[in-house]
């Protein structure tokens, strides 16, 4: 474990087990605030129906000083789809705090928390003088966006159902 954590109660596994929750049930994003001058806003956030998963990623946060704002999420059709909650932390200086405590851990969304990362320490360097790079920061959000995209990804196998042209008939 990193020895310049803050809080030495959090041990390595429930880094990686936070992490692994990240990776399969959470969203490593930016969203882009119209209402607010399409300002870029960083957020982690985790989806799941067990409660019990989220106050333990909320409790894991508290360790480390990052609150995570659990909340139902708002569902269309509540007779196809179970209850669910939401974790939710968007705090740059959170965001900050918490990426590299995951980062070891983090496999399928390593790319987004890394450039989330980026993005959020450039906006905090540069919060007092308002100074803002809208191309370098649309950038990180295109990058993002792109990596966040659903869909078969150019890495996977797509399977066409096999026509009759396909198929080898032995005489």
């Amino acid at each position: 474990m990193d020895e310049t954590m803050d809080n030495q109660q959090v041990k390595d596994t429930d880094l990686a087990w936070l992490a692994g929750i990240i990776d399969g049930e959470g969203n490593i994003s930016l969203i882009c605030r119209k209402s607010r001058g399409g300002i870029y806003r960083p957020f982690i956030v985790i989806t799941n129906t067990d409660i019990r998963i989220l106050e333990k990623c909320q409790n894991i946060g508290h360790q480390l000083g990052i609150n995570f704002y659990i909340y139902k999420r708002q569902i269309k059709d509540r007779q196809k789809h179970k209850l669910a909650y939401n974790a939710l932390t968007q705090k740059m200086g959170h965001v900050v705090k918490l990426i590299p405590y995951l980062l070891p851990y983090l496999i399928a969304k390593k790319d987004q928390a890394q450039i989330l990362l980026e993005f959020s320490l450039y906006r905090l360097e540069n919060l007092r003088s308002h100074k803002h790079d809208w191309n370098k920061e649309n950038l990180w959000y295109q990058k993002i966006k792109n990596l966040n995209q659903k869909g078969p990804n150019s890495s996977e196998t797509i399977r066409q159902p096999l026509t009759r042209e396909d198929i080898v008939q032995s005489k």
